[in-house]
């Protein structure tokens, strides 16, 4: 982070995963489909999963310095399921990736545990689905 507010974290994550994603559609094309080896179009879909995961993450933070608590749960559950997908399809990564992106995962499906909670049991504000 830097020193940098969340929201504008969010923002070069959101564009570092659509990035990735136009990368990956482009690695699969007929032009370019067979100038990479096999691994390299699941790393650009990792990463695309990972930088989803991290934006809806850093713009929680802004929804619960907001006291949006129903908006909070909301992106935590999106980062859940982007990271949970994640460290699904990464089995084969390298140990230090994986290990980053099950750490990113833990911390945030905490977040996610503890905010539902809080917004169950006293804010009861709409969670988006």
């Amino acid at each position: 982070r830097d020193g940098m507010r969340n929201a504008v974290v969010a923002k070069i994550a959101a564009f570092a995963a659509t990035t990735y994603e136009d990368v990956l559609a482009r690695m699969k094309g007929p032009k370019l489909r067979t100038h990479f080896e096999k691994g390299w179009p699941a790393v650009a879909e990792w990463q695309a999963l990972y930088f989803h995961g991290v934006t809806q993450w850093h713009a929680s933070h802004d929804h619960l310095a907001a006291h949006e608590y129903g908006l909070q749960v909301g992106r935590l559950a999106v980062a859940n399921d982007k990271l949970s997908a994640l460290v699904k399809l990464a089995r084969t990564a390298p140990a230090d990736v994986l290990d980053r992106y099950t750490s990113m995962h833990k911390e945030v499906a905490a977040a996610h545990a503890v905010a539902a909670k809080d917004n169950d049991t006293a804010y009861n504000e709409r969670v988006p689905g």
